[in-house]
Protein backbone atom coordinates (compact mmCIF):
# COMPACT_ATOMS: atom_id res chain seq x y z
CA UNK A 1 0.00 0.00 0.00
CA UNK A 2 1.57 3.53 -0.69
CA UNK A 3 0.72 5.70 2.00
CA UNK A 4 0.51 8.79 -0.20
CA UNK A 5 -2.69 7.49 -1.94
CA UNK A 6 -3.86 5.90 1.23
CA UNK A 7 -7.16 8.18 2.69
CA UNK A 8 -8.05 7.34 6.68
CA UNK A 9 -11.18 9.27 8.15
CA UNK A 10 -10.86 9.99 11.67
CA UNK A 11 -11.34 6.04 12.81
CA UNK A 12 -7.45 5.42 11.06
CA UNK A 13 -5.87 8.68 12.99
CA UNK A 14 -3.35 5.23 14.62
CA UNK A 15 -2.33 4.62 11.07
CA UNK A 16 -1.97 7.82 9.51
CA UNK A 17 0.67 8.64 12.29
CA UNK A 18 2.78 5.71 11.85
CA UNK A 19 2.75 5.41 8.29
CA UNK A 20 3.35 9.51 8.12
CA UNK A 21 6.91 8.86 9.09
CA UNK A 22 10.39 9.72 7.14
CA UNK A 23 10.29 6.02 7.43
CA UNK A 24 7.19 4.84 6.13
CA UNK A 25 7.59 8.12 3.19
CA UNK A 26 11.31 6.44 2.22
CA UNK A 27 9.63 3.09 2.11
CA UNK A 28 6.23 2.93 0.09
CA UNK A 29 5.65 -0.46 0.63
CA UNK A 30 4.00 -2.12 3.73
CA UNK A 31 2.38 -4.97 4.95
CA UNK A 32 -0.13 -5.69 7.37
CA UNK A 33 0.07 -8.97 8.48
CA UNK A 34 -2.92 -10.55 10.76
CA UNK A 35 -5.74 -12.81 11.28
CA UNK A 36 -9.05 -12.69 11.53
CA UNK A 37 -10.99 -10.72 14.09
CA UNK A 38 -14.02 -10.62 16.34
CA UNK A 39 -15.63 -7.31 15.57
CA UNK A 40 -17.21 -7.74 11.87
CA UNK A 41 -18.36 -4.72 11.24
CA UNK A 42 -17.57 -1.21 9.42
CA UNK A 43 -15.76 0.92 11.30
CA UNK A 44 -13.33 -1.73 12.48
CA UNK A 45 -9.89 -0.74 10.84
CA UNK A 46 -8.88 -4.10 10.22
CA UNK A 47 -12.73 -5.20 9.12
CA UNK A 48 -12.71 -2.41 6.78
CA UNK A 49 -8.94 -3.09 5.36
CA UNK A 50 -9.73 -6.85 5.08
CA UNK A 51 -13.28 -6.00 3.50
CA UNK A 52 -11.39 -3.15 0.99
CA UNK A 53 -8.81 -6.02 -0.10
CA UNK A 54 -11.56 -8.80 -0.85
CA UNK A 55 -13.78 -6.24 -2.82
CA UNK A 56 -10.44 -5.61 -5.13
CA UNK A 57 -11.70 -2.00 -5.81
CA UNK A 58 -8.61 -0.75 -4.63
CA UNK A 59 -5.57 -0.37 -7.20
CA UNK A 60 -3.18 -0.34 -5.16
CA UNK A 61 -4.36 -2.57 -2.09
CA UNK A 62 -2.46 -5.75 -2.73
CA UNK A 63 -4.82 -8.50 -0.38
CA UNK A 64 -3.48 -12.34 0.48
CA UNK A 65 -6.29 -13.83 2.57
CA UNK A 66 -6.57 -17.62 3.49
CA UNK A 67 -8.83 -18.99 5.52
CA UNK A 68 -10.65 -22.61 6.18
CA UNK A 69 -8.69 -25.68 8.16
CA UNK A 70 -5.72 -25.33 6.30
CA UNK A 71 -5.33 -21.30 6.37
CA UNK A 72 -1.90 -21.92 8.10
CA UNK A 73 0.51 -22.91 6.60
CA UNK A 74 3.36 -23.59 9.39
CA UNK A 75 5.15 -26.83 9.21
CA UNK A 76 3.97 -27.40 13.37
CA UNK A 77 0.33 -26.91 12.81
CA UNK A 78 -0.82 -30.57 12.72
CA UNK A 79 -3.96 -32.02 12.52
CA UNK A 80 -2.87 -33.29 16.11
CA UNK A 81 -2.12 -29.55 17.25
CA UNK A 82 -5.24 -28.46 15.79
CA UNK A 83 -7.52 -30.85 17.63
CA UNK A 84 -6.37 -30.22 20.92
CA UNK A 85 -6.83 -26.50 20.25
CA UNK A 86 -10.01 -27.20 19.20
CA UNK A 87 -10.72 -28.80 22.70
CA UNK A 88 -9.20 -26.00 24.55
CA UNK A 89 -11.05 -22.97 22.92
CA UNK A 90 -14.90 -22.07 22.22
CA UNK A 91 -15.58 -22.78 19.03
CA UNK A 92 -15.45 -19.27 17.41
CA UNK A 93 -12.25 -18.40 19.11
CA UNK A 94 -10.81 -21.34 17.20
CA UNK A 95 -11.98 -20.81 14.31
CA UNK A 96 -10.79 -17.31 14.46
CA UNK A 97 -7.29 -17.73 15.61
CA UNK A 98 -6.76 -20.94 13.55
CA UNK A 99 -9.02 -21.31 10.17
CA UNK A 100 -8.78 -17.76 10.51
CA UNK A 101 -12.45 -16.79 10.24
CA UNK A 102 -14.09 -13.35 11.31
CA UNK A 103 -16.46 -13.97 14.59
CA UNK A 104 -19.78 -12.19 13.49
CA UNK A 105 -21.80 -10.42 15.92
CA UNK A 106 -23.61 -13.07 18.53
CA UNK A 107 -20.98 -15.46 18.22
CA UNK A 108 -18.27 -13.23 19.31
CA UNK A 109 -19.78 -12.23 22.38
CA UNK A 110 -19.57 -13.71 25.44
CA UNK A 111 -23.57 -13.86 26.89
CA UNK A 112 -26.14 -15.51 24.34
CA UNK A 113 -29.33 -14.66 26.31
CA UNK A 114 -32.29 -16.54 25.33
CA UNK A 115 -35.47 -14.43 25.01
CA UNK A 116 -37.22 -16.38 27.21
CA UNK A 117 -34.69 -15.66 30.28
CA UNK A 118 -35.96 -11.78 29.41
CA UNK A 119 -39.37 -12.53 31.11
CA UNK A 120 -38.86 -10.39 34.56
CA UNK A 121 -40.18 -7.00 35.85
CA UNK A 122 -38.82 -4.45 38.30
CA UNK A 123 -40.18 -5.44 42.00
CA UNK A 124 -40.68 -3.88 45.22
CA UNK A 125 -39.46 -5.60 48.52
CA UNK A 126 -41.60 -8.53 49.95
CA UNK A 127 -41.61 -9.46 53.22
CA UNK A 128 -40.71 -13.01 53.33
CA UNK A 129 -38.47 -12.65 49.87
CA UNK A 130 -34.76 -13.65 50.34
CA UNK A 131 -31.82 -11.23 48.14
CA UNK A 132 -29.18 -11.13 47.08
CA UNK A 133 -26.62 -7.83 46.32
CA UNK A 134 -23.78 -7.53 44.02
CA UNK A 135 -22.06 -3.89 43.69
CA UNK A 136 -19.26 -2.94 41.68
CA UNK A 137 -17.52 0.07 42.62
CA UNK A 138 -16.70 2.71 40.59
CA UNK A 139 -12.97 2.79 38.70
CA UNK A 140 -11.67 5.89 36.92
CA UNK A 141 -14.27 6.16 34.13
CA UNK A 142 -17.05 3.40 35.23
CA UNK A 143 -20.07 4.23 37.44
CA UNK A 144 -20.63 2.65 40.79
CA UNK A 145 -23.51 -0.15 39.69
CA UNK A 146 -25.68 -2.26 41.77
CA UNK A 147 -28.04 -5.45 41.17
CA UNK A 148 -30.54 -6.87 43.58
CA UNK A 149 -31.43 -10.46 42.92
CA UNK A 150 -34.31 -12.36 44.13
CA UNK A 151 -33.38 -15.97 45.00
CA UNK A 152 -36.05 -17.66 46.63
CA UNK A 153 -37.91 -18.41 43.30
CA UNK A 154 -36.61 -20.18 40.87
CA UNK A 155 -35.84 -19.62 38.04
CA UNK A 156 -33.79 -16.36 40.35
CA UNK A 157 -35.11 -12.74 39.00
CA UNK A 158 -32.98 -9.34 38.62
CA UNK A 159 -35.59 -7.38 40.40
CA UNK A 160 -33.79 -3.86 41.14
CA UNK A 161 -30.50 -2.28 39.53
CA UNK A 162 -29.21 0.88 38.31
CA UNK A 163 -25.99 3.06 38.31
CA UNK A 164 -24.90 5.80 40.58
CA UNK A 165 -23.78 9.30 39.10
CA UNK A 166 -20.42 10.40 39.95
CA UNK A 167 -20.03 11.83 43.55
CA UNK A 168 -18.22 11.18 46.78
CA UNK A 169 -18.07 8.17 47.76
CA UNK A 170 -19.88 8.84 51.36
CA UNK A 171 -22.81 9.88 49.33
CA UNK A 172 -23.29 6.81 47.45
CA UNK A 173 -22.78 4.91 50.50
CA UNK A 174 -25.67 6.67 51.84
CA UNK A 175 -28.17 5.79 48.92
CA UNK A 176 -26.29 2.51 48.71
CA UNK A 177 -27.29 1.51 51.91
CA UNK A 178 -31.05 2.99 51.24
CA UNK A 179 -31.30 0.58 48.67
CA UNK A 180 -30.05 -2.22 50.43
CA UNK A 181 -32.23 -1.51 53.61
CA UNK A 182 -35.79 -1.59 51.24
CA UNK A 183 -34.83 -5.14 50.33
CA UNK A 184 -34.02 -6.07 54.43
CA UNK A 185 -30.55 -5.61 54.23
CA UNK A 186 -29.17 -8.91 53.05
CA UNK A 187 -25.55 -9.74 52.03
CA UNK A 188 -24.45 -7.69 49.31
CA UNK A 189 -20.84 -9.10 47.24
CA UNK A 190 -19.09 -5.46 46.67
CA UNK A 191 -15.70 -5.20 44.55
CA UNK A 192 -12.76 -4.87 46.91
CA UNK A 193 -10.36 -3.37 44.40
CA UNK A 194 -8.95 0.56 44.20
CA UNK A 195 -10.94 2.25 46.77
CA UNK A 196 -12.90 -0.96 47.66
CA UNK A 197 -11.51 -1.56 51.01
CA UNK A 198 -12.37 1.86 52.73
CA UNK A 199 -15.94 2.21 51.39
CA UNK A 200 -16.68 -1.37 52.58
CA UNK A 201 -15.89 -0.22 55.98
CA UNK A 202 -18.02 2.54 55.31
CA UNK A 203 -20.59 0.27 54.58
CA UNK A 204 -20.40 -1.49 57.41
CA UNK A 205 -20.58 1.52 59.39
CA UNK A 206 -24.11 1.71 57.97
CA UNK A 207 -24.94 -1.50 59.37
CA UNK A 208 -24.55 -3.24 55.77
CA UNK A 209 -23.71 -6.70 54.98
CA UNK A 210 -21.00 -6.71 53.37
CA UNK A 211 -18.44 -9.24 51.77
CA UNK A 212 -15.55 -8.32 49.76
CA UNK A 213 -14.55 -9.88 46.79
CA UNK A 214 -11.49 -9.42 44.80
CA UNK A 215 -11.13 -9.33 41.33
CA UNK A 216 -8.32 -10.98 39.56
CA UNK A 217 -8.58 -13.07 35.91
CA UNK A 218 -9.51 -15.90 37.45
CA UNK A 219 -12.01 -14.91 39.91
CA UNK A 220 -13.54 -12.78 37.44
CA UNK A 221 -13.60 -15.52 34.60
CA UNK A 222 -15.15 -18.05 37.37
CA UNK A 223 -18.18 -15.82 38.39
CA UNK A 224 -18.54 -14.45 34.41
CA UNK A 225 -18.63 -18.57 33.43
CA UNK A 226 -21.31 -18.82 36.52
CA UNK A 227 -23.50 -16.09 34.68
CA UNK A 228 -23.09 -17.25 31.03
CA UNK A 229 -24.62 -20.44 32.47
CA UNK A 230 -27.44 -19.26 34.40
CA UNK A 231 -28.64 -17.75 31.26
CA UNK A 232 -28.06 -21.09 28.90
CA UNK A 233 -29.80 -23.15 31.78
CA UNK A 234 -32.37 -20.21 32.01
CA UNK A 235 -31.44 -19.59 36.00
CA UNK A 236 -32.04 -16.18 36.02
CA UNK A 237 -34.30 -13.83 34.41
CA UNK A 238 -34.09 -10.35 33.47
CA UNK A 239 -36.25 -7.28 33.06
CA UNK A 240 -37.81 -6.75 29.63
CA UNK A 241 -38.83 -3.45 30.91
CA UNK A 242 -39.34 -0.94 33.54
CA UNK A 243 -41.46 1.28 35.51
CA UNK A 244 -39.83 4.66 35.07
CA UNK A 245 -38.11 6.45 32.91
CA UNK A 246 -34.85 5.63 35.09
CA UNK A 247 -35.89 1.86 34.91
CA UNK A 248 -36.04 1.59 31.07
CA UNK A 249 -32.65 3.83 30.70
CA UNK A 250 -31.27 1.16 33.07
CA UNK A 251 -32.69 -2.10 31.25
CA UNK A 252 -31.23 -0.54 28.12
CA UNK A 253 -27.87 0.33 29.61
CA UNK A 254 -27.75 -3.74 31.13
CA UNK A 255 -28.85 -4.96 27.15
CA UNK A 256 -25.76 -2.77 25.47
CA UNK A 257 -23.46 -3.84 28.30
CA UNK A 258 -24.41 -7.73 27.94
CA UNK A 259 -24.06 -7.66 24.16
CA UNK A 260 -20.66 -5.73 24.23
CA UNK A 261 -18.79 -8.04 26.76
CA UNK A 262 -16.21 -9.84 24.78
CA UNK A 263 -13.30 -12.42 25.69
CA UNK A 264 -9.78 -12.17 24.38
CA UNK A 265 -7.59 -14.47 24.62
CA UNK A 266 -4.06 -14.40 26.33
CA UNK A 267 -0.53 -15.01 25.26
CA UNK A 268 -0.93 -17.71 28.23
CA UNK A 269 -3.98 -19.39 26.58
CA UNK A 270 -6.46 -17.80 29.29
CA UNK A 271 -9.32 -15.92 28.20
CA UNK A 272 -9.75 -12.12 29.50
CA UNK A 273 -13.63 -10.89 30.04
CA UNK A 274 -13.77 -7.48 29.51
CA UNK A 275 -16.30 -4.47 27.79
CA UNK A 276 -15.74 -3.96 24.22
CA UNK A 277 -13.40 -0.59 23.42
CA UNK A 278 -15.82 2.10 24.29
CA UNK A 279 -18.21 0.03 26.31
CA UNK A 280 -18.66 0.08 30.24
CA UNK A 281 -19.29 -3.44 32.46
CA UNK A 282 -20.72 -1.98 35.39
CA UNK A 283 -23.55 -3.60 35.61
CA UNK A 284 -22.52 -6.80 34.21
CA UNK A 285 -19.97 -7.16 37.03
CA UNK A 286 -22.69 -6.40 39.78
CA UNK A 287 -24.90 -8.67 38.23
CA UNK A 288 -21.82 -11.03 38.33
CA UNK A 289 -21.33 -10.52 42.03
CA UNK A 290 -25.24 -10.54 43.04
CA UNK A 291 -25.77 -13.99 41.15
CA UNK A 292 -22.42 -15.79 42.25
CA UNK A 293 -24.35 -14.48 46.39
CA UNK A 294 -27.67 -16.03 45.06
CA UNK A 295 -26.93 -19.19 43.85
CA UNK A 296 -24.28 -19.39 46.81
CA UNK A 297 -25.35 -22.44 49.12
CA UNK A 298 -23.52 -22.87 52.63
CA UNK A 299 -22.05 -26.44 52.63
CA UNK A 300 -23.91 -27.89 55.93
CA UNK A 301 -21.54 -30.33 58.17
CA UNK A 302 -22.53 -33.83 57.33
CA UNK A 303 -23.14 -35.94 60.61
CA UNK A 304 -23.77 -39.38 60.53
CA UNK A 305 -23.87 -41.72 63.54
CA UNK A 306 -21.67 -45.51 62.84
CA UNK A 307 -23.08 -48.28 64.60
CA UNK A 308 -20.03 -50.03 65.29
CA UNK A 309 -19.90 -53.75 66.00
CA UNK A 310 -18.29 -55.58 69.08
CA UNK A 311 -14.74 -57.05 68.13
CA UNK A 312 -14.29 -60.31 69.20
CA UNK A 313 -12.18 -60.62 72.66
CA UNK A 314 -12.71 -56.92 72.91
CA UNK A 315 -14.18 -55.36 76.33
CA UNK A 316 -16.68 -52.96 75.57
CA UNK A 317 -19.35 -50.76 77.20
CA UNK A 318 -23.04 -50.84 75.59
CA UNK A 319 -25.98 -47.86 75.67
CA UNK A 320 -28.82 -48.03 73.75
CA UNK A 321 -27.70 -49.54 70.22
CA UNK A 322 -24.25 -47.99 69.93
CA UNK A 323 -21.53 -49.77 71.58
CA UNK A 324 -18.37 -47.49 72.76
CA UNK A 325 -14.44 -48.68 72.51
CA UNK A 326 -11.90 -48.01 74.82
CA UNK A 327 -9.34 -46.49 72.92
CA UNK A 328 -5.45 -47.04 75.16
Amino acid sequence: MHTNDLKFDCAYDSIERVCGTDFAQGNPFHFIVTYAGYQARSGNLLWDLYSRGIAGEDPKQYTFWRSGPDANLASWVTAGYLQSQRLRLPDHVFRRLHWNEWSVAQDAKTFRIPEKCWQSAFENCGADHKYAVGIDLAKARDFTAYCVIRKDVSPARLVEFGRLPHMDYTKQVEILAAIVERFGNPRAIVDAGNAGAAVIELMRGRKMDVKKFTFTNDSKARIVTDLCLAFEQRKLLLPKAGRTLDENRAVHDLEMELFNFEPTLLNSGKLRYEAAGGYHDDLVMALCLAYSAASHVPKEPICEVIELRTPLGGRDTREGNYTWHRIG
